[in-house]
């Protein structure tokens, strides 16, 4: 018999019984099964098609969403980190994931300059990577 659990978190112990259910008449459970799930240790891949925009109101970055670790498999993306260099000064700022293809990252010029502590904000450089609920962190993607 093959059980597949979905949801489960890594590095997490859990207890399972199981039963059948024929024609409505219930088996004994069985005895408990207990088990730890292996510690997630595969990274996502890189943020891709990744865009560095600049206007009178602001900076403006998107990326394809990361869906997938690099071993391929399917993976939930937690948060992404965007480091941002500006005079030799770095700040990385965490951005919420989104589904649906595309996430956007707003950087209003007000906000820019809170960050980096000065009125005048010529050139940003930018770069992002994934992180998945078990803290594994993408490569950076190329800067921008």
């Amino acid at each position: 018999m093959k059980l597949s659990i979905p949801g489960l978190l890594p590095n997490t112990g859990y207890a399972v019984q199981v039963r059948t259910n024929e024609n409505g008449d219930p088996s004994e459970w069985s005895p408990v099964f207990k088990f730890t799930t292996i510690d997630d240790t595969i990274l996502p891949k890189t943020p891709t098609n990744v865009t560095w925009t600049y206007d009178t109101q602001g900076f403006h970055a998107s990326w394809d969403e990361v869906t997938q670790n690099t071993d391929n498999s399917n993976c939930k993306i937690d948060r992404y980190g965007v480091e941002l260099t500006h005079s030799g000064v770095t700040k990385i700022v965490q951005v919420q994931p989104e589904t649906g293809g595309t996430v956007n990252f707003e950087l209003p010029l007000q906000r820019a300059q809170v960050i980096f502590s000065t009125q005048t904000i010529g050139t940003i450089l930018m770069r992002v990577r994934a992180v998945n609920a078990s803290g594994n962190k993408s490569a950076w993607s190329a800067q921008l």
